[in-house]
């Protein structure tokens, strides 16, 4: 093996192979290709402010790395992702939880939580919210909701943390839109592939403001020197060549049946007193039990 860096490029030559001269943000092909993939959520972007990661998982974690230091508050929905839950704890951070409904996170819950932390003293580096069919709630926040979500975080100067892997898989109408089309300001997105294209390929993405998106290349070149670009190609080349919308309602007829399924199942043999979501998209439903 040989290895070589040219004084006037970028490049890594690997027995003759040259990696990426992206490098930590990924194949300007993909970027682009993601670009085309949220507009279908009213989401404008630039691919020079989107960082590919290897799965959104990845994406949380260098942004965790970046913002918050040990002993800072982020705040969750009640419940959360036991994945960034992992994640936050890993930086020594603090969880707090806010109140869902059915319409996915209580306003007037965060905004309570907010007063609360700040008459404390306690630093909230930022919210993290799912708000498309919720892992592990599988509710979703209404338009009327996330637009009083938003002013509320402007007021309060709060970043948010949009985790965004279910949106395309709603079961009726029209994607919802994304928090980060109402904000491209106050809102920091991740997206994945892992649920519209295939989990094994660990291809996810962060649409960041400039400022986070540089900051975000020079965690993820840290973690990955050259991250793995076959990955990339292989989804760029997916979306060109495919007909990646049809399968994604093929993807929705699939797990609305599943939906259903489960739901009937719930129905007929849970006991009285037993209540859960009915999901309008996604994967999960929550159960409780009284």
């Amino acid at each position: 093996m040989w290895l070589v860096r040219s004084s006037t490029s970028s490049s890594l030559l690997t027995d003759g192979v040259p990696c990426s001269t992206a490098q930590g943000q990924g194949e300007p092909a993909i970027r682009e290709a993601i670009c085309e993939v949220m507009r279908l959520e009213n989401i404008s972007a630039h691919p020079d402010d989107v960082m590919v990661s290897v799965g959104s998982q990845q994406g949380l974690d260098l942004l965790t790395r970046i913002f918050c230091n040990p002993g800072d508050v982020v705040l969750c929905e009640a419940p959360s992702y036991v994945g960034a839950l992992g994640v936050f704890r890993s930086y020594q951070c603090e969880v707090v939880h806010v109140a869902m409904d059915d319409q996915g996170l209580n306003p007037s819950a965060l905004a309570d939580a907010l007063k609360a932390l700040r008459r404390a003293g306690r630093t909230v580096k930022f919210l993290y919210t799912i708000p498309n069919y919720h892992n592990p709630a599988g509710v979703a926040q209404s338009l009327d909701r996330r637009l009083e979500l938003l002013h509320l975080a402007e007021r309060a100067d709060l970043l948010v943390v949009e985790d965004n892997p279910y949106g395309l898989l709603g079961f009726d109408g029209e994607p919802i839109p994304a928090l980060r089309s109402l904000n491209e300001h106050q809102v920091i997105y991740l997206g994945s592939f892992s649920k519209t294209f295939a989990p094994g390929f660990r291809v996810g993405w962060v649409l960041a403001p400039h400022a986070v998106r540089e900051k975000l290349v020079l965690a993820q070149e840290a973690a990955t020197l050259c991250p793995p670009v076959f990955s990339q190609f292989a989804v760029a080349a997916y979306l060109t060549n495919h007909d990646w919308r049809g399968q994604i309602k093929v993807f929705r007829e699939m797990y609305r049946e599943r939906r259903d399924a489960m739901i009937a199942g719930l129905t007929a043999h849970m006991p009285a007193g037993t209540t859960w979501t009915y999901p309008e998209g996604g994967f999960f439903v929550w159960l409780t039990l009284l």
